[in-house]
């Protein structure tokens, strides 16, 4: 009974730091600071006073107004135009997604009621930081289902999330990516958890929660339900004969391309063209982009973007990350890279199956979204997107990273390894504080690009 009792005192402790470095995010990040923070805010707001969904067709510009006379109000600046992309508000810019996240944060809108807009923004940016804790418990979770027999790994899954501080940036706003996040972190553990403790009621009810989240979230969280089938598929072959793995691995690949061209309001499309109806759109153009040597070097500035993004966040100014910070975090990536691969080459063999599945899993997942982060770059010159939808995988990635770095310390060193990583990535950030995001922030505008 003592073991435990001690455990879920480690898991409060680890909870409770993830707690105050989101509490440190709300206080550092100004209003309207985050990444598109304003547009989301427009839709949860749009919710509230209109009682419907948002149409795109039909924006509130009077909404816009008040939302621009907040940021001369507070911010000290001059907003003028909310009709078009680049002035202060790109009205309607989110109403074509999906509602699960503005419905979640306008339940407690309506509970609480704020009298203000900034009152209301920073009640929604509270309740994304319990999305936030919700995130780091069920990472816990799901590496300790992974591994029970290694604590250090569960406890610390959730403390290195904590100290990354591009995703506690993006944890903390007022943002369906934060949705997103929790959606897929529901799915993982809920794979996790079937491959664990088998099929039965729970499991396959999470399962399906899991599924309904990512659906309703967000599209960059659409990527759940194929990845679902194919867990379920990685469940099921080992215990099957040969044609009963063969229907499944077809009916499988079928499922997960029916999921990627599903349509909301829709369903199964015929006959469509990827580029119309894949969820980030013009598909088409950016893979053919990929074999053209001349655009090589912008997908080169493009991957470095999303690296520097991952590590560092995106509302801290484009330079991002010095120079020097890109090669410590390119370096200490690279030294994990290899351990992994050391670890896979010496332990896998000797993992129970349940757990050759889980990392199977977890690998198809992390390679699923960075392909998904890839296809959404436009070459030449155009659109390079952060890495916040990478942040979807952010339990297998940081769960492999911790692996890596551990293969190179004895396993009586790796706790105090892990205390070294998270104190210096805790300095890191400290020094980014006050060097480059207090700055930025106090010299630019607040949105977004």
């Amino acid at each position: 009974m003592k073991q435990p009792e001690k455990s879920h005192r480690y898991l409060l402790l680890t909870l409770m730091i993830v707690f105050i470095q989101g509490v440190v995010r709300l206080t550092i990040v100004p209003a309207w600071g985050h990444y598109d923070e304003p547009t989301h805010y427009e839709y949860m707001e749009y919710i509230i006073e209109h009682h419907t969904l948002p149409d795109p067709e039909r924006p509130d510009f009077e909404l816009g107004t008040r939302i621009v006379q907040t940021f001369n109000a507070v911010l000290d600046v001059n907003c003028e135009g909310i009709h078009s992309k680049g002035d202060c508000l790109y009205v309607g810019q989110q109403f074509d997604e999906v509602p699960g996240y503005y419905l979640f944060q306008v339940l407690f809108q309506w509970i609480v009621r704020p009298s203000t807009i900034l009152g209301q923004l920073r009640l929604a940016r509270l309740i994304s930081l319990f999305l936030l804790i919700g995130t780091a418990w069920l990472s816990y979770l799901t590496v300790r289902q992974t591994f029970p027999e290694k604590p250090i790994l569960a406890l610390g899954t959730p403390l290195t999330m904590s100290v990354v501080f591009g995703f506690t940036d993006l944890m903390t706003a007022l943002s369906n990516d934060v949705g997103a996040v929790f959606a897929m972190t529901s799915l993982v553990f809920a794979v996790t958890l079937l491959f664990s403790q088998g099929a039965n009621a729970r499991t396959i009810g999470l399962l399906l929660l899991g599924m309904f989240l990512c659906l309703v979230t967000k599209s960059s969280a659409w990527l759940g339900i194929p990845l679902a089938i194919i867990g379920v598929g990685i469940y099921i072959l080992p215990r099957s004969n040969t044609n009963v793995k063969i229907v499944a691995l077809i009916a499988g690949l079928l499922l997960a391309t029916w999921a990627i061209i599903w349509k909301p309001g829709v369903g199964p499309l015929l006959n469509p063209t990827i580029n119309k109806y894949f969820p980030w759109g013009g598909a088409n153009v950016r893979l053919v982009g990929w074999y053209r040597p001349q655009n090589w070097p912008y997908y080169f500035t493009a991957i470095r973007w999303q690296f520097v993004t991952f590590w560092s966040g995106f509302g801290t100014g484009y330079p991002g990350l010095p120079v020097w910070g890109v090669a410590f975090f390119a370096a200490l990536t690279l030294v994990s890279a290899i351990g992994l691969v050391r670890a896979f080459r010496k332990h896998f063999s000797h993992l129970k199956l349940y757990q050759k599945q889980i990392v199977l899993f977890f690998l198809i997942v992390v390679l699923s979204i960075l392909a998904m982060s890839l296809i959404r770059i436009d070459p030449p010159e155009g659109y390079i997107p952060t890495a916040r939808h990478f942040y979807n995988a952010i339990v297998p990635t940081i769960l492999f990273f911790l692996i890596g770095l551990g293969q190179w310390l004895p396993s009586s060193q790796q706790r105090y390894g892990l205390a070294g990583l998270l104190i210096i990535f805790f300095l890191i950030g400290v020094w980014s504080i006050l060097n480059i995001q207090m700055p930025y922030f106090l010299a630019t505008g607040p949105i977004g690009n």
